[in-house]
């Protein structure tokens, strides 16, 4: 219930862009072709290890619980695989799941604590991503033309080039 407030869910609300692009990020490479995103255990797991989210309170053998505390109940886990796929709404819930556990367990102020793991964690994971993604994408590049890579600049030596 302590999860369920309108404090903590302004503050997924503020962080929703955030959120999206480390779910995008970290789901769907074991999902059927034609399937709709999710992000798996494995995934889940590779994220919190990015994300260096483990501290004294929340350890890594704990990950799982936050995974299974984080997803809705399925009635069939025997023929269906649906358990074992967190949707982006489950996502966030594991968010929340991971800032009360890494908290100790408090609910006081877990809105804070929430906010706290976006902001110290998720954001500069995202940002991480986001810069590694540009300097490999540049570093195609480098040399093989003089001028500033202006947009148009840019289009210019692709032409060039090709």
């Amino acid at each position: 219930d302590a999860f369920h407030t309108d404090e903590v869910d302004d503050v997924i609300k503020k962080h929703h862009g955030i959120l999206q692009e480390v779910y995008r990020r970290y789901s769907g490479r074991v999902a059927p072709p034609g399937a709709g995103r999710f992000m798996s255990f494995g995934e889940f797991q590779e994220l919190l290890e990015a994300a260096k989210a483990y501290n004294n309170d929340f350890v890594p053998r704990r990950c799982g619980l936050a995974f299974r505390l984080a997803m809705m109940t399925q009635a069939d886990e025997v023929f269906r695989s649906r358990f074992q796929e967190m949707s982006f709404l489950e996502f966030q819930h594991a968010v929340g799941v991971i800032a009360w556990m890494r908290s100790g367990g408090l609910t006081t102020a877990l809105s804070e604590a929430v906010d706290g793991f976006i902001l110290q964690k998720l954001s500069l994971l995202g940002r991480r991503h986001l810069l590694r993604g540009a300097s490999s994408f540049a570093s195609d590049f480098r040399g093989k033309a003089n001028i500033a890579m202006t947009p148009t600049a840019f289009r210019g030596s692709m032409l060039r080039d090709v």
